[in-house]
């Protein structure tokens, strides 16, 4: 057992951030700022930021793939600092940009990458595997056939070959079609049915559907870290939707003191506009026919982007 600043007490199943800040060699400003942050066992806790918030540098400090500036990151109760052979054991982790072998099939790859695990009972794993991502029928094709989609199913594999009970994902659905998504968000919904996954991600939709415990951070710091239910809380009061004939979308460019979050049309074949908008000052309508809504993530993080 592990108590954190605060009196928090947190187990040895969870990543912990003490004070954090992580300076690259050559920049002067820090990519991360004195973060803390505590990461649970099991299901998928979501980082939510845009590009350059400091979400790849976290996950790559949670990996013991390099030491922080200041503070310590403990990872299963062990330092990234003293244990990170043994932490790295223990992690799946998927980059952003990986490379995989174009030249091996599907199948050559995954048994390459177990060889160098040293996994016993490598062929009935890999093909568990294959069937779980749903290459089984391509797996004897060179891996430069494959479209984007499978390539990224194939890099899931190997991410969690070992199985390991902590996986590490930065921005995996980048590039997916929209079906592609939904299939690789339920991969990894059972995945963390008992294992911890970390999402890193600047698409909001993505992690409001996989997660229900989030971070965001904007420029290397962390603005805010909970539960969804309660991180709604920021933004009640403040969220008004407005619907707008279409030949009265002109009357947008007047409200310039509002915010907008979102602007779509109706699907009731109607030709009206239905208008998403921050107002900071909470408690009466900012334009007329105005009604209050209920808080999103995606308001949220916008209420975060212009500064909390």
């Amino acid at each position: 057992m592990h108590v954190l600043g605060g009196g928090m007490r947190i187990t040895q199943e969870s990543i912990i951030f003490e004070r954090v800040t992580h300076i690259y060699p050559g920049r002067n400003e820090p990519a991360l700022e004195n973060v803390d942050l505590v990461i649970p066992e099991k299901g998928v806790y979501g980082l939510l930021g845009p590009n350059g918030a400091g979400k790849t540098t976290l996950l790559r400090l949670a990996a013991a793939l390099m030491e922080p500036t200041q503070g310590r990151v403990l990872v299963k109760g062990h330092d990234t600092r003293k244990d990170g052979h043994r932490i790295r054991r223990l992690i799946g982790y998927l980059p952003q940009e990986y490379d995989l072998f174009p030249m091996l099939t599907g199948r050559e790859f995954l048994e390459y990458m177990a060889v160098l695990e040293g996994l016993p009972q490598r062929e009935k794993r890999i093909n568990d595997l294959l069937a779980w991502i749903g290459l089984e029928k391509v797996a004897h094709r060179p891996i430069r056939t494959y479209s984007g989609g499978m390539k990224q199913r194939l890099a899931l594999a190997q991410a969690v070959l070992s199985q390991p009970p902590i996986l590490l994902l930065d921005e995996p659905t980048t590039g997916l079609d929209p079906e592609e998504r939904l299939r690789f968000k339920d991969w990894l919904l059972d995945y963390a049915q008992n294992h911890t996954v970390v999402l890193s991600s600047h698409l909001v939709e993505d992690i409001a559907l996989l997660s229900d415990r989030i971070a965001i951070l904007r420029q290397g710091q962390l603005r805010c870290q909970g539960r969804l239910v309660e991180l709604v809380k920021k933004v009640e009061g403040r969220v008004w939707i407005v619907i707008l004939p279409w030949k009265q979308r002109d009357i947008l460019q007047k409200i310039e003191h509002l915010i907008p979050i979102s602007t779509r049309v109706l699907e009731d074949g109607s030709g009206q506009l239905e208008v998403r908008f921050l107002w900071m000052a909470s408690g009466t309508p900012p334009i007329p026919h105005a009604q209050l809504a209920k808080p999103t993530l995606q308001d949220i993080y916008k209420f975060i982007q212009i500064g909390e």
